[in-house]
């Protein structure tokens, strides 16, 4: 099965029928409104102004001479009016689209319910322990799913269990190594093992991303559709736990640099 459409691309395909529409095509001007007369049923109902300006627009075309110039004229001024409608619509989406996205950037999450902190970790040990030692002296709990009970559940499933957390820290360490298959092993990149940057999204998307630090080790690939996660360098100087504390007092956590 194929993806659903969204209500955008919905709105989209209609107007660029409208937009590559024909003169005097009725077939495809008939099932153009027939279409478009659904999707503003869903979008916007029966009963909304824009609706009902779709809807009127009767598109008129009688061959006759001396009035015909007169005829086509009033077709294509349908054409461009409903092409307009669409074209107003789409812009007043984008903008509710975007308006959204600030305000759900800026809402800022309940206070923390626990001390528990989410470490994903991939094969580097080293960085993982310590973050946990890190964490531990801030007088927090990590939370690092092998070492949780297993009680014959899937990781999926102990994920789920054990996410019950606030706050989230990601290592991106170079486990691996990937290139596109367009551009040839000569651009391959390190990156981090493939279930780190899932269990990325899945935080991001429970937590929010204001919940969720990403510590990345080295050059390492950073995944591009996550605009608005924390990426902060697990850098040798020592300068990350300092970085961390801080996000984490953003976050409403009571740590203080002055325990590291």
């Amino acid at each position: 099965m194929g993806r659903t459409p969204t209500d955008r691309e919905l709105l989209k395909s209609l107007h660029d029928g409208f937009v590559n529409l024909e003169y005097g095509d009725d077939a495809e001007l008939h099932r153009l409104k027939s279409r478009g007369r659904m999707i503003m049923r869903r979008l916007y109902g029966e009963d909304s102004e824009s609706y009902k300006q779709f809807a009127s627009a009767d598109f008129v075309r009688i061959v006759d001479f001396g009035v015909q110039d007169e005829w086509d004229e009033s077709w294509q001024q349908d054409q461009l009016e409903i092409t307009a409608l669409l074209e107003t619509l789409l812009e007043e989406m984008d903008l509710d689209t975007a308006e959204q996205r600030v305000e759900d950037h800026d809402k800022l999450p309940g206070p923390p319910s626990s001390d528990r902190v989410f470490v994903v970790h991939g094969h580097d040990e080293g960085m993982r322990e310590s973050v946990a030692r890190v964490l531990t002296k801030l007088g927090l709990q990590p939370v690092i799913l092998h070492e949780q009970p297993d009680q014959g559940h899937t990781i999926i499933e102990k994920i789920e269990r054990f996410s019950d957390v606030d706050f989230a820290v990601v290592l991106l360490s170079p486990d691996d190594v990937g290139y596109a298959n367009a551009k040839g092993p000569e651009t391959a990149q390190p990156r981090a093992r493939q279930n780190v940057i899932l269990e990325l999204g899945y935080f991001a998307g429970k937590l929010s991303r204001r919940s969720v630090v990403a510590l990345h080790k080295g050059d390492i690939e950073l995944p591009s559709d996550y605009d608005g996660v924390l990426y902060t360098l697990y850098d040798t100087g020592g300068a990350w736990p300092y970085k961390l504390t801080r996000e984490l007092r953003e976050r409403g956590y009571t740590v203080s640099a002055d325990d590291l």
